[in-house]
């Protein structure tokens, strides 16, 4: 498995020269879509606990945006 993001573009290569040498593909994408999500996890939960340091209310109206009625904190 690759240890590193690429690009969408370089994943096209990369599945191009793959497909050119009779290779299969699906494996090579399979990689791509697991780290994307992985790093898409690492990115959430860096926000989420830089979160939880702050007051319930205080994330939310520091960005500018009117706190929703209704609107609470997800239970980590």
């Amino acid at each position: 498995m690759a240890s590193q993001l690429v690009t969408e573009e370089e994943l096209r290569r990369i599945c191009l020269d793959a497909a050119s040498r009779g290779e299969g593909v699906g494996y090579i994408i399979n990689d791509y879509l697991y780290l994307n999500f992985l790093h898409e996890q690492q990115e959430a939960d860096r926000a989420a606990s830089h979160r939880s340091e702050d007051d319930p209310g205080e994330w939310w109206t520091e960005s500018g945006a009117p706190r929703a009625e209704g609107r609470h904190r997800a239970a980590g």
